[in-house]
């Protein structure tokens, strides 16, 4: 008798008879449109990506300036094309590739249909007679093949952990999928994170038996996707999401920034270095500049509390979105100077950013440098502030008008800047966490005339008592007192602590999870989740709680008796081996 899982792989063989090449390219823009500089085609036959050796990868010559913002996006420059063919000569090359599928029946895949476009309309140049182009070679000569886009693919496969709508960036389906990519826009490492991101979706759809989501062939799929063919297009002309974009900065703004007598303030720096570098930073927090952020770290070591007042007073002063998200970055890195001097500017050259939202800056690691409040100071001065930072005018959506955290995926430094205040007061004096320090100053009864009141009784604010417990439990777990993290868990769960921060949400209800059950996992993600904000923390629990339950779904539809009578189609030939994956 076949079993489910002969099913699925039948049905993953109908999805994958037809060929699929995956195209990807990067781009110059200009008054007369988009001009490409490197392109890719990996095609994809019978559900494996091809070999190195038959893909195509070309870079050229744009025939137009490279801008250095769209330089900083893809790497490529004047100088590293200035001596390569345009695409007038590989245009030959390109079509034949395709042409050399023809047989397979191919599917042209893209994320996004930028790449349509634009290859598309670099052919539309060469028909206008330009004197370099190849006599022949035209839009009329590109085969006629459907198309798929893979950013909008998920609305028809019920894709769990992305909406029902709307585009989804090609590295949050990899983050989804766990498909490992090279390099972002890089046209081939794109490409083959998007095939694989492709086989990853058709298995899927594969495990779909019924309902709307369940497709018998791929002409099916094609039909509902209705992308239209490389001759009459119906895939969207929207650019390829680069984010939040980056606000323009003055030349003179820029240069200061590369002199690094303002932007380093070494130990002995004098009164007009400080009140340069503060003339810098106010332009900074106006103009939003990335840079802000790095260069408070770099000053942070040595003058966080020099420069603590005069950039609060940059933040209160703020009268447009961003400004103050801009001047809380700057102060965050303050916080903790010497790990904020491990904070990276995603801008210069070789910086590669922390990787976690929550990463050295945030974290578990103790404070070993004063920063510009000591343990004593930092939830008194949040007391008398946090209405103050929660009455800043927030940061736009969309657009230039966020923050350099916001812009980063980092989330507002408005939404977390309680992080690196309860981090400091929970480490306490000496920068480390020990059984005694929390059982003497973080938890304990709630005081009286001869108790003192500890810190879980003590603080304002759920959200730095909910950050603090998850520095706890995480610290207790980390040295095998699993007591003790137990014993704190279940008390700041009994209290709806982790109602305030996602990290201590997460914690809750993957124990949740693991000894009630999902079903109560799942109520006390669901209340967690209404109090979401940018912190990237927030989005992490709603894709857990979104895969669990799927995984849960899964499971179940397994475990139940299945009597399958499709019958088994007869292997494509060449394929000898049952597994599709293999050859």
């Amino acid at each position: 008798m076949s079993t489910r899982r002969d099913a699925v792989l039948d049905r993953y063989e109908l999805l994958t008879q037809r060929t699929f090449l995956v195209l990807d390219t990067e781009f110059a823009t200009s008054a007369d449109g988009s001009h490409v500089i490197s392109l890719a085609i990996v095609p994809v036959v019978r559900g494996k990506r091809a070999k190195a050796a038959e893909e195509l990868y070309l870079v050229m010559n744009p025939g137009v300036p490279i801008d250095a913002a769209t330089s900083r996006i893809h790497g490529f420059t004047d100088a590293d094309v200035a001596r390569k063919r345009t695409f007038a000569f590989y245009a030959r090359r390109i079509i034949e590739f395709l042409d050399a599928h023809a047989q397979d029946r191919p599917v042209l895949v893209s994320h996004t249909g930028t790449d349509i476009h634009l290859l598309r309309t670099e052919l539309t140049r060469l028909e206008t007679a330009q004197p370099d182009s190849p006599a022949g070679i035209g839009l009329a000569d590109l085969p006629n093949l459907p198309l798929m886009d893979t950013s909008v693919l998920h609305r028809h496969l019920g894709v769990p952990g992305v909406t029902a709508s709307g585009v989804v960036k090609l590295t949050t389906l990899c983050d989804l999928f766990s498909v490992q990519h090279g390099g972002v826009h890089n046209a081939l490492h794109d490409a083959r994170a998007t095939a694989e991101v492709l086989l990853a979706m058709l298995l899927h759809a594969a495990g779909e038996f019924s309902g709307r989501y369940a497709y018998d062939d791929l002409d099916g799929l094609l039909a509902n996707h209705g992308r239209g063919t490389t001759l009459a297009p119906a895939v969207g002309m929207a650019r390829r999401s680069r984010g939040f974009a980056e606000p323009r900065l003055p030349a003179e703004h820029a240069a200061r920034h590369a002199r690094t007598d303002i932007l380093l303030l070494d130990p002995a720096a004098t009164t007009k270095a400080l009140e340069d570098w503060l003339a810098t930073a106010a332009a900074c927090v106006r103009l939003r500049c990335r840079h802000l952020p790095h260069a408070a770290a770099l000053a942070g070591p040595n003058h966080a509390k020099a420069l603590w007042e005069p950039l609060w007073a940059m933040v209160t002063g703020a009268t447009e979105p961003g400004q103050a998200g801009t001047a809380l970055g700057a102060l965050m890195r303050l916080l903790n100077p010497h790990h904020a001097s491990e904070d990276h500017d995603p801008t210069l050259p070789g910086d590669d950013p922390a990787s976690s939202p929550h990463g050295p800056a945030y974290g578990l690691v103790p404070n070993t440098t004063s920063g510009a409040l000591t343990h004593r100071e930092a939830m008194p001065w949040w007391r008398r502030n946090k209405d103050a930072v929660a009455a800043t005018i927030p940061c736009a959506p969309s657009g230039s008008g966020a923050c350099p955290d916001c812009r980063a995926g980092h989330g507002c430094p408005r939404d977390r800047f309680y992080e690196p205040i309860a981090r400091i007061s929970t480490f306490g004096r000496h920068g480390r966490l020990d059984k005694a320090n929390i059982k003497d100053r973080l938890f304990g009864r709630a005081g009286g005339t001869s108790t003192p009141k500890r810190a879980y009784h003590d603080w304002t604010d759920p959200r730095c008592v909910a950050y603090m417990v998850w520095l706890v439990v995480s610290w207790a777990r980390e040295h095998d007192q699993l007591t003790t993290a137990g014993k704190h868990l279940a008390q700041a769960q009994a209290d709806d602590y982790h109602l305030h921060d996602p990290l201590l949400a997460r914690m809750v209800c993957e124990t949740l999870a693991d000894t009630v059950g999902l079903t109560a996992a799942s109520a006390e993600a669901q209340r967690a989740l209404t109090a979401r904000t940018s912190d990237p923390a927030w989005d992490a629990l709603a894709t857990w709680l979104t895969w669990r339950e799927h995984a849960a779904a899964r499971a179940a539809c397994a475990a139940q008796p299945r009597l399958i009578t499709v019958e088994r189609l007869a292997r494509p030939d060449g394929r000898t081996n049952p597994n599709p994956y293999l050859a």
